[in-house]
C-alpha cells in the first residue's frame, strides 16, 4: 500500500468506490493526476485496531504536492469535510487508518446525494 500508512501490509477494510476516488489515490499513491485536481485537504487518523486513537494528521494538496498543516489552518482556510472516506487496516501492525476529504466551502459534493442541492427542495418534494 503507501508509506503514509504503516508499512505495505496495510489493506482497504471495506472498500466503497467514490465520486473521489483520484483524490484519494493521489495521496496514497503520489500518482500524477491527468486532469488538474482543485485544492483540498486529506485527514489521516490513526489509531490501534478497535483500541484508542493515536493522531490526527491533516495534509494540504498545494498543486503539486502534499504538506502536512496543523487542524485550525483547516477552519481557517474554511475547508469542509464532505462525506468521502477510506478506511485501511493492517494486521501486521495491528493499526487502522480512516482517510477523509475535505473541499473547500461550497465546491461540488458527492453525487450519491440525492439532496445535495438545498435550492431543490420545493422541487423533490413537492406533491403533484
Amino acid at each position: 500500500m503507501s508509506a503514509k500508512l504503516c508499512c505495505n501490509s496495510a489493506v482497504p477494510y471495506k472498500p466503497i468506490a467514490t465520486d473521489y476516488e483520484r483524490y484519494f489515490k493521489l495521496f496514497l499513491f503520489n500518482t500524477a493526476p491527468s486532469i488538474p485536481i482543485e485544492e483540498h485537504i486529506i485527514q489521516l487518523a490513526r489509531q490501534e485496531n478497535f483500541g484508542k486513537l493515536l493522531d490526527v494528521k491533516f495534509f494540504n494538496w498545494n498543486g503539486s504536492t502534499y504538506e502536512q498543516i496543523e487542524e485550525t489552518d483547516v477552519i481557517k482556510h474554511e475547508f469542509t469535510k464532505i462525506n468521502s472516506f477510506k478506511n485501511f487496516v493492517c494486521k501486521k501492525c495491528n493499526l487502522f487508518f480512516e482517510i477523509n476529504l475535505y473541499l473547500k466551502n461550497g465546491a461540488p459534493r458527492a453525487s450519491h446525494h440525492w439532496r445535495y442541492n438545498i435550492n431543490r427542495l420545493n422541487e423533490i418534494d413537492s406533491i403533484q
